[in-house]
């Protein structure tokens, strides 16, 4: 037996020593919920956060030298830290090269010893997140931004979902590269990874989510004839990262088995992107899976370091991650980790711009976009209308492939600009936060791209000019406020010159819609144009949105009516995504003529000439009216969109040959109105012009 003062010391140096322990744990806490899971499972899957060498910050902003310098210090970190574990039967679970973080299956006593580690600066769990289950692309603007010319081309869509059906009609071709992270095994080749041809095929062991990934890269990038995604043109890039569970662990899941994502295996795909970032030309990452909550972006980093650590390395390049913002329908909070704070969050609105009930929200969400029954692809070879800010998320990632290609590069600060510039504001009734549903046309605009398109009315009140895309043609057109018909020129995607177009009012359209009976010709080669020179083309109902402003600008209420913020004509206005309300293929028959070939044609009732002409180095594409007003197009010699004209005659030499008669215009031009009102203010004087009466004869 001890004397009563050694039972003392060695108590007081048991308590110290315990003491100095606690402290240490106190600087690495181990979550209760780790803790609780290691205890009762015995092992429990664990995120642990190391410190590496300063090597690369010396050399400032990311490079390839900073690449190269920061994954050496990573894995020589990440190599130290193993040894002090590797006896304990602890499992490695992910590495990854650009974030200081590894994923282990450790036990309890692995878990206290690592919280103990110099060196370890965070241990978080691998939680598991959940995918977050009309035509909305004219919503948003991108059948604007087709017309200036942007469709993704050069750059790609990285989707982190349950993978993608790449032999899809809508996406086929599309796919640039697949890979696959599932911590269950339940990669197409039955391992934790894998990687080419086949790895980012969708799960197939959730009926429902697993659809989710198709559907979501539709959004972003599908291609189809009567219907595209937001940047049709832009590569996907397909990365796989659910796994297989069953009962319990699927809680309140509609389906068993059910398909849930590790952090870790998001991580390793984010990882994966960043690698390869500059191979793909990535314009951005979609993420539309969620999990846990959280009611500010601070708490939100704090909880989910690992993502947030990826996530910054992208964006530190250019490279926005966009996530949903979940489902849950709360007003003060986000989903993980669309919470983070360098991630791109994004709620859902309703086609009429109204906050959709199930979209999660809060005065740090960044963008709103359309999320209520949006149809898109669905394996296999189908299409399926699903709602939720997993729907809305893509609308976004597209959209920047779009803004980057009008950029040239990964200027995020510039592209968030933009979209924050030019969305239509939308204020949620719930907590009173309003936030920007994007507007990728306007967006464009702001950054210096021109469209062409667009409205303008004729300072005497009686026609509207308009130039916008029906499928792959440019309407240059005349609508006449007296008799309601349709005049002007039509210009093909594969060039040559234009056809010309008169159309006709008739009964029967739809509510909203406007219905005409078209005729088309080519130009009129003999001495007399003649009625039989027409061919007739199609009845098309047009929304009457079409003779409206693009609605750039504009006021909410004018943006609902017009650029199809809430409203049937606007959602239906044409270009890619209006085709099939349009119904329009090419016109007339025959090998079209070289462009600098001019005529003229005159329209079946006789009222007006059509004329597609050269005046010194301009192209005039232009219509004589009844009453001698001349209206149309004038395409500039240096190639940039052309100006509408509007002239009235105001002399003539009085010469009785109609031929040789010398007429008097004053001139007017203005630029397209994007935004109501258009006025007679918006018109500057051009010049009088002196043309012979032979301008306007065969």
């Amino acid at each position: 037996m001890l004397p009563r003062f050694g039972r003392s010391f060695v108590l007081v140096a048991s308590l110290l020593l315990l003491g100095q322990g606690f402290a240490e744990a106190a600087r690495v806490p181990i979550p209760g919920r780790l803790l609780a899971e290691s205890q009762d499972a015995g092992m429990t899957r664990v995120l642990v956060e190391f410190e590496t060498g300063t090597a690369s910050a010396r050399l400032g902003r990311r490079s390839p030298a900073f690449d190269a310098a920061r994954a050496r210090e990573i894995a020589t970190a990440r190599e130290n830290l193993r040894g002090t574990f590797r006896s304990s039967g602890a499992r490695v679970l992910r590495e990854f090269a650009t974030v200081p973080w590894i994923a282990v299956e450790v036990d309890t006593a692995t878990l206290r010893q690592l919280a103990l580690t110099p060196g370890v600066r965070r241990l978080t769990e691998d939680r598991l997140s959940r995918p977050l289950l009309r035509e909305t692309a004219t919503i948003v603007g991108a059948p604007e931004a087709e017309a200036m010319g942007f469709d993704g081309r050069g750059w790609s869509v990285a989707v982190i979902d349950t993978g993608i059906e790449s032999g899809h009609v809508f996406l086929e071709g599309r796919v640039l590269d697949e890979v696959c992270f599932s911590g269950n095994r339940s990669c197409p080749n039955g391992a934790t990874q894998q990687f080419g041809s086949g790895a980012g095929a969708p799960c197939s062991f959730a009926a429902s989510a697993c659809g989710h990934g198709t559907h979501v890269a539709g959004i972003a990038a599908g291609r189809g004839q009567n219907t595209d995604g937001m940047a049709p043109e832009a590569g996907i890039v397909s990365l796989q990262v659910f796994s297989r569970f069953t009962g319990d662990t699927c809680g309140d899941d509609s389906e068993d088995p059910c398909a849930l994502t590790y952090t870790s295996d998001t991580i390793a795909a984010l990882d994966w992107i960043y690698q390869n970032r500059d191979r793909l030309n990535v314009a951005s990452v979609n993420m539309s899976l969620g999990g846990e909550s959280y009611t500010s972006s601070a708490a939100c980093d704090a909880a989910d370091a690992g993502r947030k650590a990826a996530i910054d390395a992208l964006r530190a390049v250019g490279i926005p991650t966009v996530v949903a913002a979940g489902n849950d329908g709360s007003s003060d909070r986000l989903a993980t980790p669309g919470c983070l704070s360098s991630a791109i969050s994004v709620g859902a609105t309703t086609d009429e711009d109204e906050i959709a009930s199930f979209s999660q929200s809060a005065n740090f969400l960044d963008f709103l976009a359309p999320g209520r029954n949006v149809v898109s692809s669905y394996p296999p070879g189908s299409w399926a209308s699903v709602s939720g800010t997993s729907q809305a998320t893509p609308h976004l990632a597209g959209g920047f492939a779009l803004l980057y290609q009008k950029l040239g590069s990964r200027d995020l600060e510039a592209a968030l600009e933009a979209l924050r510039g030019t969305g239509a504001w939308i204020t949620d009734p719930r907590n009173g936060v309003a936030v920007p549903r994007i507007r990728l046309g306007a967006a464009l605009i702001a950054l210096g791209a021109t469209s062409g398109a667009g409205v303008q009315v004729t300072p005497d009140g009686k026609r509207t000019l308009v130039s916008k895309d029906v499928g792959d043609e440019r309407w240059a057109i005349t609508l006449d406020h007296v008799d309601g018909s349709v005049t002007g020129n039509v210009f093909r995607a594969e060039g040559g010159a234009p056809q010309f177009v008169w159309c006709e009012p008739v009964a029967g359209a739809p509510l909203g819609q406007q219905a005409f009976s078209c005729e088309g010709s080519d130009s009129c080669a003999g001495g007399a144009c003649t009625p039989a020179q027409w061919a007739f083309i199609d009845e098309v109902d047009v929304p009457a949105a079409f003779f409206r402003p693009e609605g750039s600008g504009q006021s909410a209420e004018a943006a609902a009516a017009v650029a199809g913020a809430g409203g049937s004509e606007g959602r239906a206005a044409a270009s890619s995504a209006g085709r099939a309300a349009l119904g329009m293929v090419s016109i007339g028959a025959g090998t079209p003529a070289d462009l600098a070939v001019p005529g003229l044609q005159i329209t079946p009732d006789g009222t007006r000439t059509l004329v597609n002409k050269d005046v010194d180095v301009e192209r005039w594409a232009i219509g004589r009216n009844a009453d001698n007003t001349v209206t149309g197009n004038v395409f500039l010699a240096d190639g940039s969109d052309p100006k509408f004209v509007w002239c009235e005659q105001i002399g003539s030499d009085g010469n009785p040959d109609p031929a040789a008669e010398m007429l008097t215009l004053s001139c007017s031009g203005a630029d397209r109105c994007l935004a109501e009102p258009c006025d007679a203010g918006q018109w500057t004087w051009l010049n009088d012009v002196i043309l012979p009466g032979a301008f306007f004869l065969p």
